[in-house]
């Protein structure tokens, strides 16, 4: 990987398409894990409580 900048530019499209990939697969190990960490009785809760709230919101 170059050091200067004008490496880097000349180097940029590669740069961003490795970096998607990546991006790409941590964002499916963050999904991953958040999906196993979520309870649906407990988002159940959470969207009454919500759906409360935005009845009491008034402006």
């Amino acid at each position: 990987m170059p050091s200067d900048l004008s490496g880097v530019l000349a180097n940029e499209d590669q740069f961003f398409n490795d970096l998607g990939k990546e991006l790409d697969g941590q964002y499916q190990e963050i999904m991953r894990r958040t999906f196993a960490y979520l309870d649906p009785k407990e988002m159940a809760i959470v969207d009454r409580q919500a759906d409360s709230l935005r009845e009491k919101k008034v402006y």
